[in-house]
């Protein structure tokens, strides 16, 4: 019958010493400092030479890192419904392009360049425009840009709520003019 062909011994396996000392510092010393502080009390006190990899080794060999057999069960929080029709949710936001990426004139003269990204969920359809100032007034060019440039009727538009979009967390009375622009499309009266 064939049998196992790993070696009962290995000249550099770690001695009984070593190990009763990896298994009385990591008693007293794990709870409180993890295997770092394990493997500096050892280092500093028990005369260990090996590395830290050699005592991870030697403490799983052990079975010193147990799984606490009550853990409790993952959460499952469910997939979320997956979209089937192009245009029936597409998401918007801003970034700001990093200096490194910018080229000629535009690191030349150290301007900020803010890029617009429209992604439709179901098919990952994806429309990109960049502009020099980070307003509202430039969400409401790029959902205009946008709807004329879909192959789809854009259903719904998220967002992350910010400044861009809305005001709901600055004044309750003032509408943004993507709000107002997004009005204006669900009517039917945006002008592109």
């Amino acid at each position: 019958m064939e049998r196992s062909h790993r070696p009962k011994s290995h000249p550099k396996q770690q001695t009984m010493a070593e190990e009763s000392a990896i298994k009385f510092v990591f008693e007293r010393v794990f709870w409180r400092y993890g295997l770092d502080g394990v493997y500096d009390e050892l280092v500093r006190n028990h005369g260990y030479k090996r590395t830290p990899s050699g005592m991870y080794s030697g403490i799983k060999r052990m079975g010193l890192l147990k799984q606490p057999k009550n853990k409790p069960p993952r959460r499952n929080f469910g997939k979320f419904p997956e979209l089937t029709k192009p245009g029936e949710k597409v998401q918007i936001d801003v970034k700001e392009v990093p200096r490194n990426c910018l080229r000629g004139s535009w690191k030349r003269d150290e301007k900020r360049l803010y890029q617009w990204t429209a992604i439709d969920e179901c098919t990952r359809w994806r429309f990109v425009y960049g502009y020099e100032e980070h307003t509202p007034e430039n969400s409401v060019d790029f959902l205009k840009r946008l709807i004329a440039a879909a192959p789809f009727k854009i259903q719904t538009i998220q967002t992350d709520n910010g400044v861009e979009f809305t005001y709901k967390y600055i004044s309750d009375e003032i509408k943004c003019p993507f709000e107002l622009a997004l009005e204006e499309f669900k009517h039917g009266d945006l002008i592109l």
